[in-house]
């Protein structure tokens, strides 16, 4: 589950805690959409943090209000609001050649262009033949 606009991120809770417990947890407050304890890819061992997505922004308020500073097995819980992370702007695409893009190709220029690279593939299948 990545983090969305209505999800909480869960802070400090007890390695034995389950993902249903954590479900539990919230289920008073609102109708709990969905929920996961963020686990160890390798040992698959609870590492302390997880997310739930609650349906609606006074349940959201109102879990925060509860469950953030309650002692759950000797460690205080933390809830907050999940930070969305922001994708960077894919830069824009640099052509190769500049000079190019300002004057259009004709179609003079095009079947110049089309004749070299046939030339230039015909010495490419003479040569591999020869090798052969």
């Amino acid at each position: 589950m990545k983090p969305t606009a209505e999800a909480l991120f869960v802070a400090n809770l007890p390695y034995s805690l389950t993902d249903d417990q954590l479900a539990e947890m919230f289920e008073p407050y609102g109708i709990v959409i969905t929920f996961r304890v963020a686990r160890d890819r390798e040992t698959g061992e609870s590492k302390g943090f997880g997310f739930v997505e609650l349906a609606t922004e006074k349940a959201r308020t109102k879990a925060i209000a509860a469950v953030n500073g309650k002692v759950i097995d000797g460690r205080t819980v933390e809830v907050r609001q999940a930070k969305v992370p922001v994708k960077p702007a894919r830069p824009k695409r640099v052509t190769q050649f500049p000079a190019a893009a300002q004057f259009p190709a004709t179609p003079a220029t095009r079947a110049t262009q089309n004749r070299k690279v046939l030339v230039e593939y015909r010495k490419l299948s003479e040569r591999r033949l020869r090798t052969a």
